[in-house]
């Protein structure tokens, strides 16, 4: 919907075919970095004799101001993407910055 109207020619209206090939494996990519940076935190407060709850809940606290940099840092990197005078690239690029966003400030808060 969003790129269906692009640059008014109907030949380069859509969604390009490469966009979600090189999407995806991207977004899953940094999700089980900050998954595994995250759980390692928990593993490590669940090791030293804390119960489940506080182990998740301590882990949380620890890494949140990080990832949540980390978040913003990709966002805007990516965000450069969408300068690009290639609509292939802008469209990857604006995947990439809406699935950063969602799972910065949605999914890790």
């Amino acid at each position: 919907v969003i790129f269906q109207y692009m640059h008014g020619s109907p030949d380069s209206a859509g969604l390009y075919w490469i966009v979600p090939i090189i999407g995806l494996p991207v977004i899953v990519g940094c999700t089980l970095d900050y998954d595994s940076y995250l759980v390692a935190r928990i593993f490590e407060f669940r090791s030293s004799g804390m119960d489940t709850t506080a182990s998740v809940i301590n882990g949380l606290q620890d890494t949140a101001s990080v990832i949540t940099i980390a978040g913003c840092i990709m966002t805007v990197a990516f965000g450069s993407m969408l300068f690009s005078s290639v609509p292939a690239i802008q469209q990857v690029g604006f995947v990439l910055v809406t699935c950063s966003l969602l799972d910065t400030f949605l999914v890790r808060s």
